[in-house]
C-alpha cells in the first residue's frame, strides 16, 4: 500500500460583518469579557478578523466534500487538541467524521465557507442539516440562559453561565 501525503491549502476567510466594528461596540457586546481590555487590544482583535482561518476540522470536512474521488481510510480527524464546541457539535451532527472530544470553548469567529462544492444533493443536504441542527441547538441553549427558571442550573461557579450552558 502506498500512502500519499498532501498539504491542504488553508485560505483566509474574510468575515465582513465583523471587520467594521469598533472597540466600543465590541466592549458593549462582549460584556465582562472585554471590560478589562484596552482599546488597542480590542482594535487588534478587530484587525485580525478579516484574516481569519477556518478551523482545521472544518477545512478537512470541506476538502473531502470537494474531493469525493479521494478515499477516506478513517473517519477519525486527529488534532493536537480537543475540538471547540462548534466544531464538535457540527461534526457530530454531520456524522461523517469523529474527533477525540470537545474542550467546550466557543469562538465567535467560527465559520464554514460561504461556498462548498458538493458531490451530490445528498451530501449538500447532510452538510446543511448539520448546520441547521447546530444553529437550533445554540438557539435553544441561549433561550435557556435567558430564562430565569433554568439559568441557575448553569451557574455553578465563578465562570460565566455561558461556559456551563454548552456542556
Amino acid at each position: 500500500m502506498t500512502i500519499q501525503v498532501q498539504s491542504v491549502p488553508a485560505p483566509k476567510v474574510e468575515i465582513r460583518e465583523l471587520s467594521g466594528r469598533t472597540p466600543a461596540q465590541l466592549r458593549q457586546r462582549g460584556g465582562q469579557w472585554f471590560s478589562s481590555c484596552s482599546d488597542n487590544q480590542l482594535q487588534g482583535m478587530i484587525n485580525r478578523w478579516p484574516k481569519y482561518r477556518l478551523h482545521s476540522e472544518i477545512q478537512l470536512i470541506v476538502f473531502y466534500q470537494q474531493n469525493p474521488n479521494l478515499k477516506v481510510y478513517s473517519s477519525y480527524i486527529g488534532c493536537d487538541k480537543l475540538s471547540c464546541y462548534l466544531c464538535y457539535e457540527f461534526i457530530t451532527e454531520q456524522g461523517q467524521f469523529d474527533v477525540k472530544g470537545c474542550h467546550q470553548s466557543l469562538y465567535s469567529l467560527w465559520a464554514v465557507p460561504a461556498i462548498v462544492a458538493f458531490e451530490d444533493e445528498k451530501c449538500a443536504e447532510t452538510f446543511v442539516n448539520a448546520l441547521k441542527a447546530l444553529s437550533e441547538k445554540l438557539e435553544r441553549k441561549v433561550r435557556e440562559l435567558r430564562d430565569p427558571q433554568t439559568r441557575w442550573k448553569y451557574a455553578t461557579n465563578s465562570l460565566s453561565p455561558i461556559c456551563h450552558a454548552f456542556h
